[in-house]
């Protein structure tokens, strides 16, 4: 019986683990930990994401982000209704009930601060997900709104 070269089990065993790296870089299953990275990058109009954290107990997720200021305080606002949405439509990879977004941004004295925050309920997220709920209408159906003085 003859056996097999030493040089032949080491072709094999680096082909099976080059194998065993593709099928779980296919596969994208929630980590264990309750910060979820996106498989996809998610690219926002207006702003760069910072953190996107998964809470798997609660189904939530909360979406920080850092914008610029636009044109009028308004649109400032309408901008970041639009990164959330952009986001619900974007971020499928898992089941959430609430999205909470708050952007920061760079004030005039320097120091960067939170200038709004809110939550985007289930039935919410489902209706931007169906298309019940347009890009510029789902500022009229989030809750918590936070509003930095200087956006009033």
């Amino acid at each position: 019986m003859k056996t097999v070269p030493k040089f032949l089990w080491v072709i094999l065993a680096v082909v099976l683990f080059l194998l065993f790296a593709v099928v779980m870089m296919v596969r994208h299953p929630l980590p264990s930990s309750d910060t979820v990275t996106e498989s996809k990058p998610i690219k926002l109009n207006f702003g760069d994401i910072l953190d996107i954290a998964y809470n798997k107990e609660s189904e939530t997720v909360v979406l920080k982000v850092k914008i610029k200021s636009n044109l009028t305080k308004d649109l400032t606002v309408k901008q970041n209704y639009m990164n959330a949405w952009e986001f619900i439509k974007a971020y499928t990879d898992v089941k959430y009930k609430e999205l909470t977004y708050w952007a920061v941004a760079d004030m005039t004295d320097g120091t960067e601060s939170k200038v709004i925050q809110f939550t985007v309920p289930e039935d919410a997220i489902n209706n931007v997900l169906n298309g019940s709920i347009l890009e510029n209408q789902l500022g009229d159906h989030v809750t918590d709104l936070f509003l930095h003085p200087s956006l009033r």
